[in-house]
């Protein structure tokens, strides 16, 4: 009766030996699988990242347009109003003159 226990324990020994080395041979396939869903994840973010960034800058784009813009056009109607020069235009040259009734 022990010889049916020792030939049936070491025909499954065998088999459980060679599952335990095809599990070695799985996970490696498995973590290879891994590595490529994180760098696929990595591009993902990085995609979604410059989407919204996109998005957020359409967002400030259309609060200039609607806020500042008027702001800016009013801003240069009463410079020109009042002939204050803007930034870019240039200035005229200044002539000072003294007279000697002045200094007296």
């Amino acid at each position: 009766m022990v010889e049916i226990f020792t030939g049936w324990f070491s025909g499954l020994r065998a088999v459980l030996e060679i599952l335990y080395y095809l599990s070695a041979v799985v996970l490696a396939f498995l973590a290879v699988i891994g590595l490529r869903q994180l760098k696929i994840a990595r591009c993902d973010i990085a995609i979604r990242s410059k989407r919204e960034a996109a998005s957020l800058a359409a967002l400030q784009h259309e609060k200039f347009v609607e806020k500042v813009f008027p702001l800016s056009n009013r801003l240069a109607a009463a410079m020109k109003q009042h002939g204050v020069l803007r930034a870019n235009e240039e200035l005229k040259p200044l002539t000072i003159s003294f007279s000697e009734e002045a200094s007296k």
